[in-house]
């Protein structure tokens, strides 16, 4: 499991947007959990791909955090099915796998590629970076 342990100053203040995470890990879920809540965003935690398919939540998804290696539907394939037309929010791909062209094909689909082990600061703000560039959650 890798520690986290995170205080960082790149809070958004009043601005919450939603950062979904896919991982059949339960420990790498809170782990990744924390490391949104330290940025001051709300995490969504799913199993599978299958359970983010079926979310029914109404709030809208300012980036998605994907482990490639998935039971059942892999994080690659979720990945092809949320890009069919063009993807409308930030997808990073967590990978232990250091499969050159499968991380090759995500970086296509427009995924941003993160191997594991990670350093959770730069997770963080890398999270922080995409949603504030996507435009989401607005300060109220």
């Amino acid at each position: 499991m890798i520690a986290c342990a995170l205080e960082l100053p790149i809070r958004l203040g009043r601005m919450r947007s939603t950062v979904c995470i896919v991982d059949d890990d339960q420990d790498m879920r809170e782990v990744l959990a924390r490391v949104v809540r330290s940025v001051g965003l709300e995490p969504e935690l799913y199993d599978s791909a299958a359970a983010f398919l079926r979310r029914s939540v109404p709030s809208p998804v300012g980036c998605l955090l994907l482990d490639v290696q998935l039971s059942g539907m892999s994080g690659l394939e979720l990945l092809e099915q949320l890009s069919d037309g063009q993807l409308e929010f930030p997808v990073f791909l967590i990978s232990a796998a250091h499969d050159a062209g499968t991380m090759a094909r995500a970086r296509r689909l427009g995924a941003i590629v993160v191997d594991k082990p990670f350093d959770v600061r730069a997770l963080a703000r890398g999270i922080l970076a995409s949603v504030r560039a996507d435009g989401d959650g607005a300060a109220s």
